[in-house]
């Protein structure tokens, strides 16, 4: 894992690399990119002055004042290969060229100050993202799907779907597919397996950890369940690279990822949950929210931890769930969120505490976010 400017400039020497996909996200969440010759990079300016872009174009300022600089952050260059293709991109933090400063709406500056914060009460935050998209063969199909259940898969009784033949065609496969039937799926029902893995692969090569992958609940969705990383701002990091290469290598298999929150009206949902925990400063191997005397092993900084989520859920909701899209999300009998409490195990809470065979590697999972 490179962590200086001087050794992303030696692999880039090695390798030979001619340009680099300079990255960032704006305020919606979107990665923008620009492409910058390697030469840039291997001379030391990239990498202390950075490159100055339009913010007002990119969500951030009003046109009045719209400069921006995006200086690339080293720790986060990466080198994939795809097929014949050699990308190699690194992500950047965002300030104001006339101050230096950092700009503060930008994503990755916010998670740095939560990061901040937490350690100076004392605590490392530690992060479980959990990623479920579909996988479309087009934006054509995905519309004609929806369509397709929102005006005639309506029939019979609860999950008693009369399955039209066009589904079947989008397919592409013999095994007919239904709604929300699909989780833990095997191939040949699964005809995504051999693109998840080559994606799981290629995180896990370049130090993004996948705890597991497989077909979740819908027609068409994944789920990649990223190990466990401290800080929010590795985490963030982690999940836009797993977005950003899933649609690369999407493109080589001619297949559409989408991380839409609710892209077919009678199937499960997209969401991002997020498993967490607190450690120490020192003692990362001691899980404070344990406790082998309560009920559920939460120990009171748990639940303090919890109480925090619950008071503040709407307020966080504005942002974790930023569009119309989301709310078709949060609807019953989807296993989204509906009620704002902590439960065991219940997927219909917005706070869940998942079994585990080892008590003390407790956690607590977050499931509104999109």
């Amino acid at each position: 894992m490179v962590t200086t400017a001087e050794e992303a400039n030696k692999l880039i020497r090695e390798r030979e690399l001619s340009w680099i996909q300079t990255l960032f996200t704006d305020l919606l969440g979107n990665i923008r990119a620009v492409s910058i010759p390697a030469a840039k990079y291997l001379d030391g300016s990239l990498w202390t002055d950075g490159t100055h872009f339009d913010g007002s174009s990119t969500t951030f300022r009003k046109s009045e004042k719209s400069d921006m600089t995006a200086i690339p952050d080293p720790k986060t260059f990466r080198i994939i290969q795809i097929r014949d293709s050699t990308t190699a991109f690194v992500f950047c933090d965002l300030f104001l060229p006339t101050t230096k400063e950092l700009f503060q709406g930008g994503p990755r500056t916010v998670a740095k100050r939560a990061a901040d914060i937490a350690e100076e009460s004392g605590y490392h935050a530690w992060f479980q993202p959990e990623l479920e998209f579909y996988v479309f063969n087009s934006i054509q199909e995905a519309i004609m799907e929806n369509d397709v259940w929102s005006r005639d898969a309506r029939i019979g009784v609860g999950s008693s779907f009369v399955v039209p033949n066009i589904i079947q065609d989008f397919t592409k496969s013999k095994y007919l597919a239904k709604p929300k039937q699909h989780y833990f799926s095997p191939p040949p029902f699964d005809r995504f397996a051999k693109f998840r893995e080559e994606l799981a692969t290629i995180l896990n090569n370049i130090d993004v950890p996948v705890k597991y992958h497989h077909h979740e609940l819908g027609t068409h969705q994944m789920e990649i369940e990223l190990g466990t990383m401290k800080g929010p701002v590795r985490n963030g990091d982690a999940v836009l690279i797993h977005k950003y290469i899933s649609r690369l290598l999407g493109a080589e298999y001619d297949f559409l990822p989408s991380y839409m929150p609710k892209p077919i009206f009678a199937d499960a949902g997209n969401g991002l949950h997020a498993h967490m925990f607190l450690t120490g400063i020192t003692n990362h191997e001691n899980n404070l929210f344990y406790d082998k005397d309560d009920t559920f092993g939460l120990s009171q900084t748990a639940r303090y931890f919890i109480g925090g989520l619950l008071t503040h859920a709407r307020a966080m909701t504005a942002v974790t769930d930023p569009t119309i899209n989301s709310y078709k999300r949060l609807v019953p009998e989807f296993e989204a969120p509906v009620f704002i409490t902590w439960s065991p195990m219940n997927r219909t809470a917005l706070v869940r505490v998942p079994a585990s065979a080892r008590p003390e590697k407790v956690d607590v999972e977050y499931r509104s976010p999109d």
